[in-house]
């Protein structure tokens, strides 16, 4: 654990919640590319294993029924597979191949420990290093980003604000040193041990952006068919204590477009935090707008 007791993270619209891109509700009608490859990986997911769900008409009394949270764990894990896959092929990543549930081995063994049917598909985990690195790339992960620097996550939630449609933005911050010590009185650990600082291996961006993570441990609402963002899950099992390490500041509509105008006074700048020549050439192009 470091020594900086507070994480900070920006959001584009205040009435986003905590939850990690990998358990958000699948949006099979936008036209984005993450989220149509989301909705495209779920559903080849769900035809392969809806089979083992408990509430499947075509489900096998041979095995100990899954829970849609073991389906969606599969589908976390081969989105992250893939991505590793396809770059250690073109040699940007120095890993060996993953298994995956779309290889042509792919096979279902009888059972695993709890007696669910078990596959030789991606691994149940990855190192730290890999997970940061494909939520970094739009991945779908149980990662949260976060950043040591309140300005890094001020600018990111003003990044992709739009003028017309205005909304409120915010800055999330998560206290881990009240966190730990709330541990022993929470039901479970649903930020994990706290901040997660991996190496800047592979990661540019992590050292720009004083970058760390959490790793979300949510629970998945079988009423609503959707996992609980971590700050109403905080807020409703864990009462005032969450108010002492979970914390939200919201910046009203009207004022974003003159706090945008003042990062940028300040130098703060797309290429600041994601420092590639491709971003400090586009800001050379929109210059002459300035």
């Amino acid at each position: 654990m470091g020594s900086l007791p507070w994480a900070f993270r920006g959001v584009a619209d205040a009435n986003y919640g905590l939850l990690p891109s990998g358990l958000r509700p699948i949006d099979a009608t936008s036209s984005k590319p993450a989220e149509r490859y989301r909705s495209y990986l779920f559903d080849r997911v769900y035809a392969l294993f809806g089979q083992y769900l408990e509430s499947s008409d075509d489900f096998s009394d041979m095995y100990t029924p899954w829970t849609m949270q073991d389906l969606w764990h599969v589908f976390v894990c081969e989105g992250v597979a893939q991505f590793v896959n396809r770059a250690s092929e073109l040699g940007l990543l120095d890993m060996e191949r993953v298994p995956t549930v779309f290889s042509p081995s792919f096979s279902i063994r009888e059972s695993d420990p709890w007696g669910r049917p078990e596959h030789n598909g991606p691994p149940a985990s990855f190192e730290t290093s890999v997970w940061a690195l494909a939520q970094h790339h739009g991945i779908p992960t149980y990662f949260l980003d976060w950043t040591s620097n309140p300005i890094v996550a001020a600018y990111f939630a003003t990044l992709n604000w739009k003028s017309d449609n205005p909304t409120d933005i915010a800055v999330w911050a998560f206290n881990e040193h009240k966190y730990v010590k709330s541990i022993g009185r929470l039901p479970w650990r649903v930020f994990g041990d706290g901040t997660i600082r991996p190496g800047h291996v592979h990661n540019k961006y992590l050292g720009a952006q004083s970058g760390l993570f959490t790793q979300i441990s949510t629970s998945y609402d079988e009423t609503l068919k959707r996992w609980i963002d971590a700050d109403s899950l905080t807020e409703r099992g864990f009462g005032q204590i969450s108010n002492q390490f979970v914390k939200k500041v919201v910046l009203k509509a009207k004022h974003v477009p003159e706090f945008s105008a003042l990062l940028k006074r300040e130098g703060i700048s797309q290429s600041t935090y994601m420092p590639t020549l491709d971003n400090v050439a586009s800001e050379v192009f929109n210059s002459r707008h300035s």
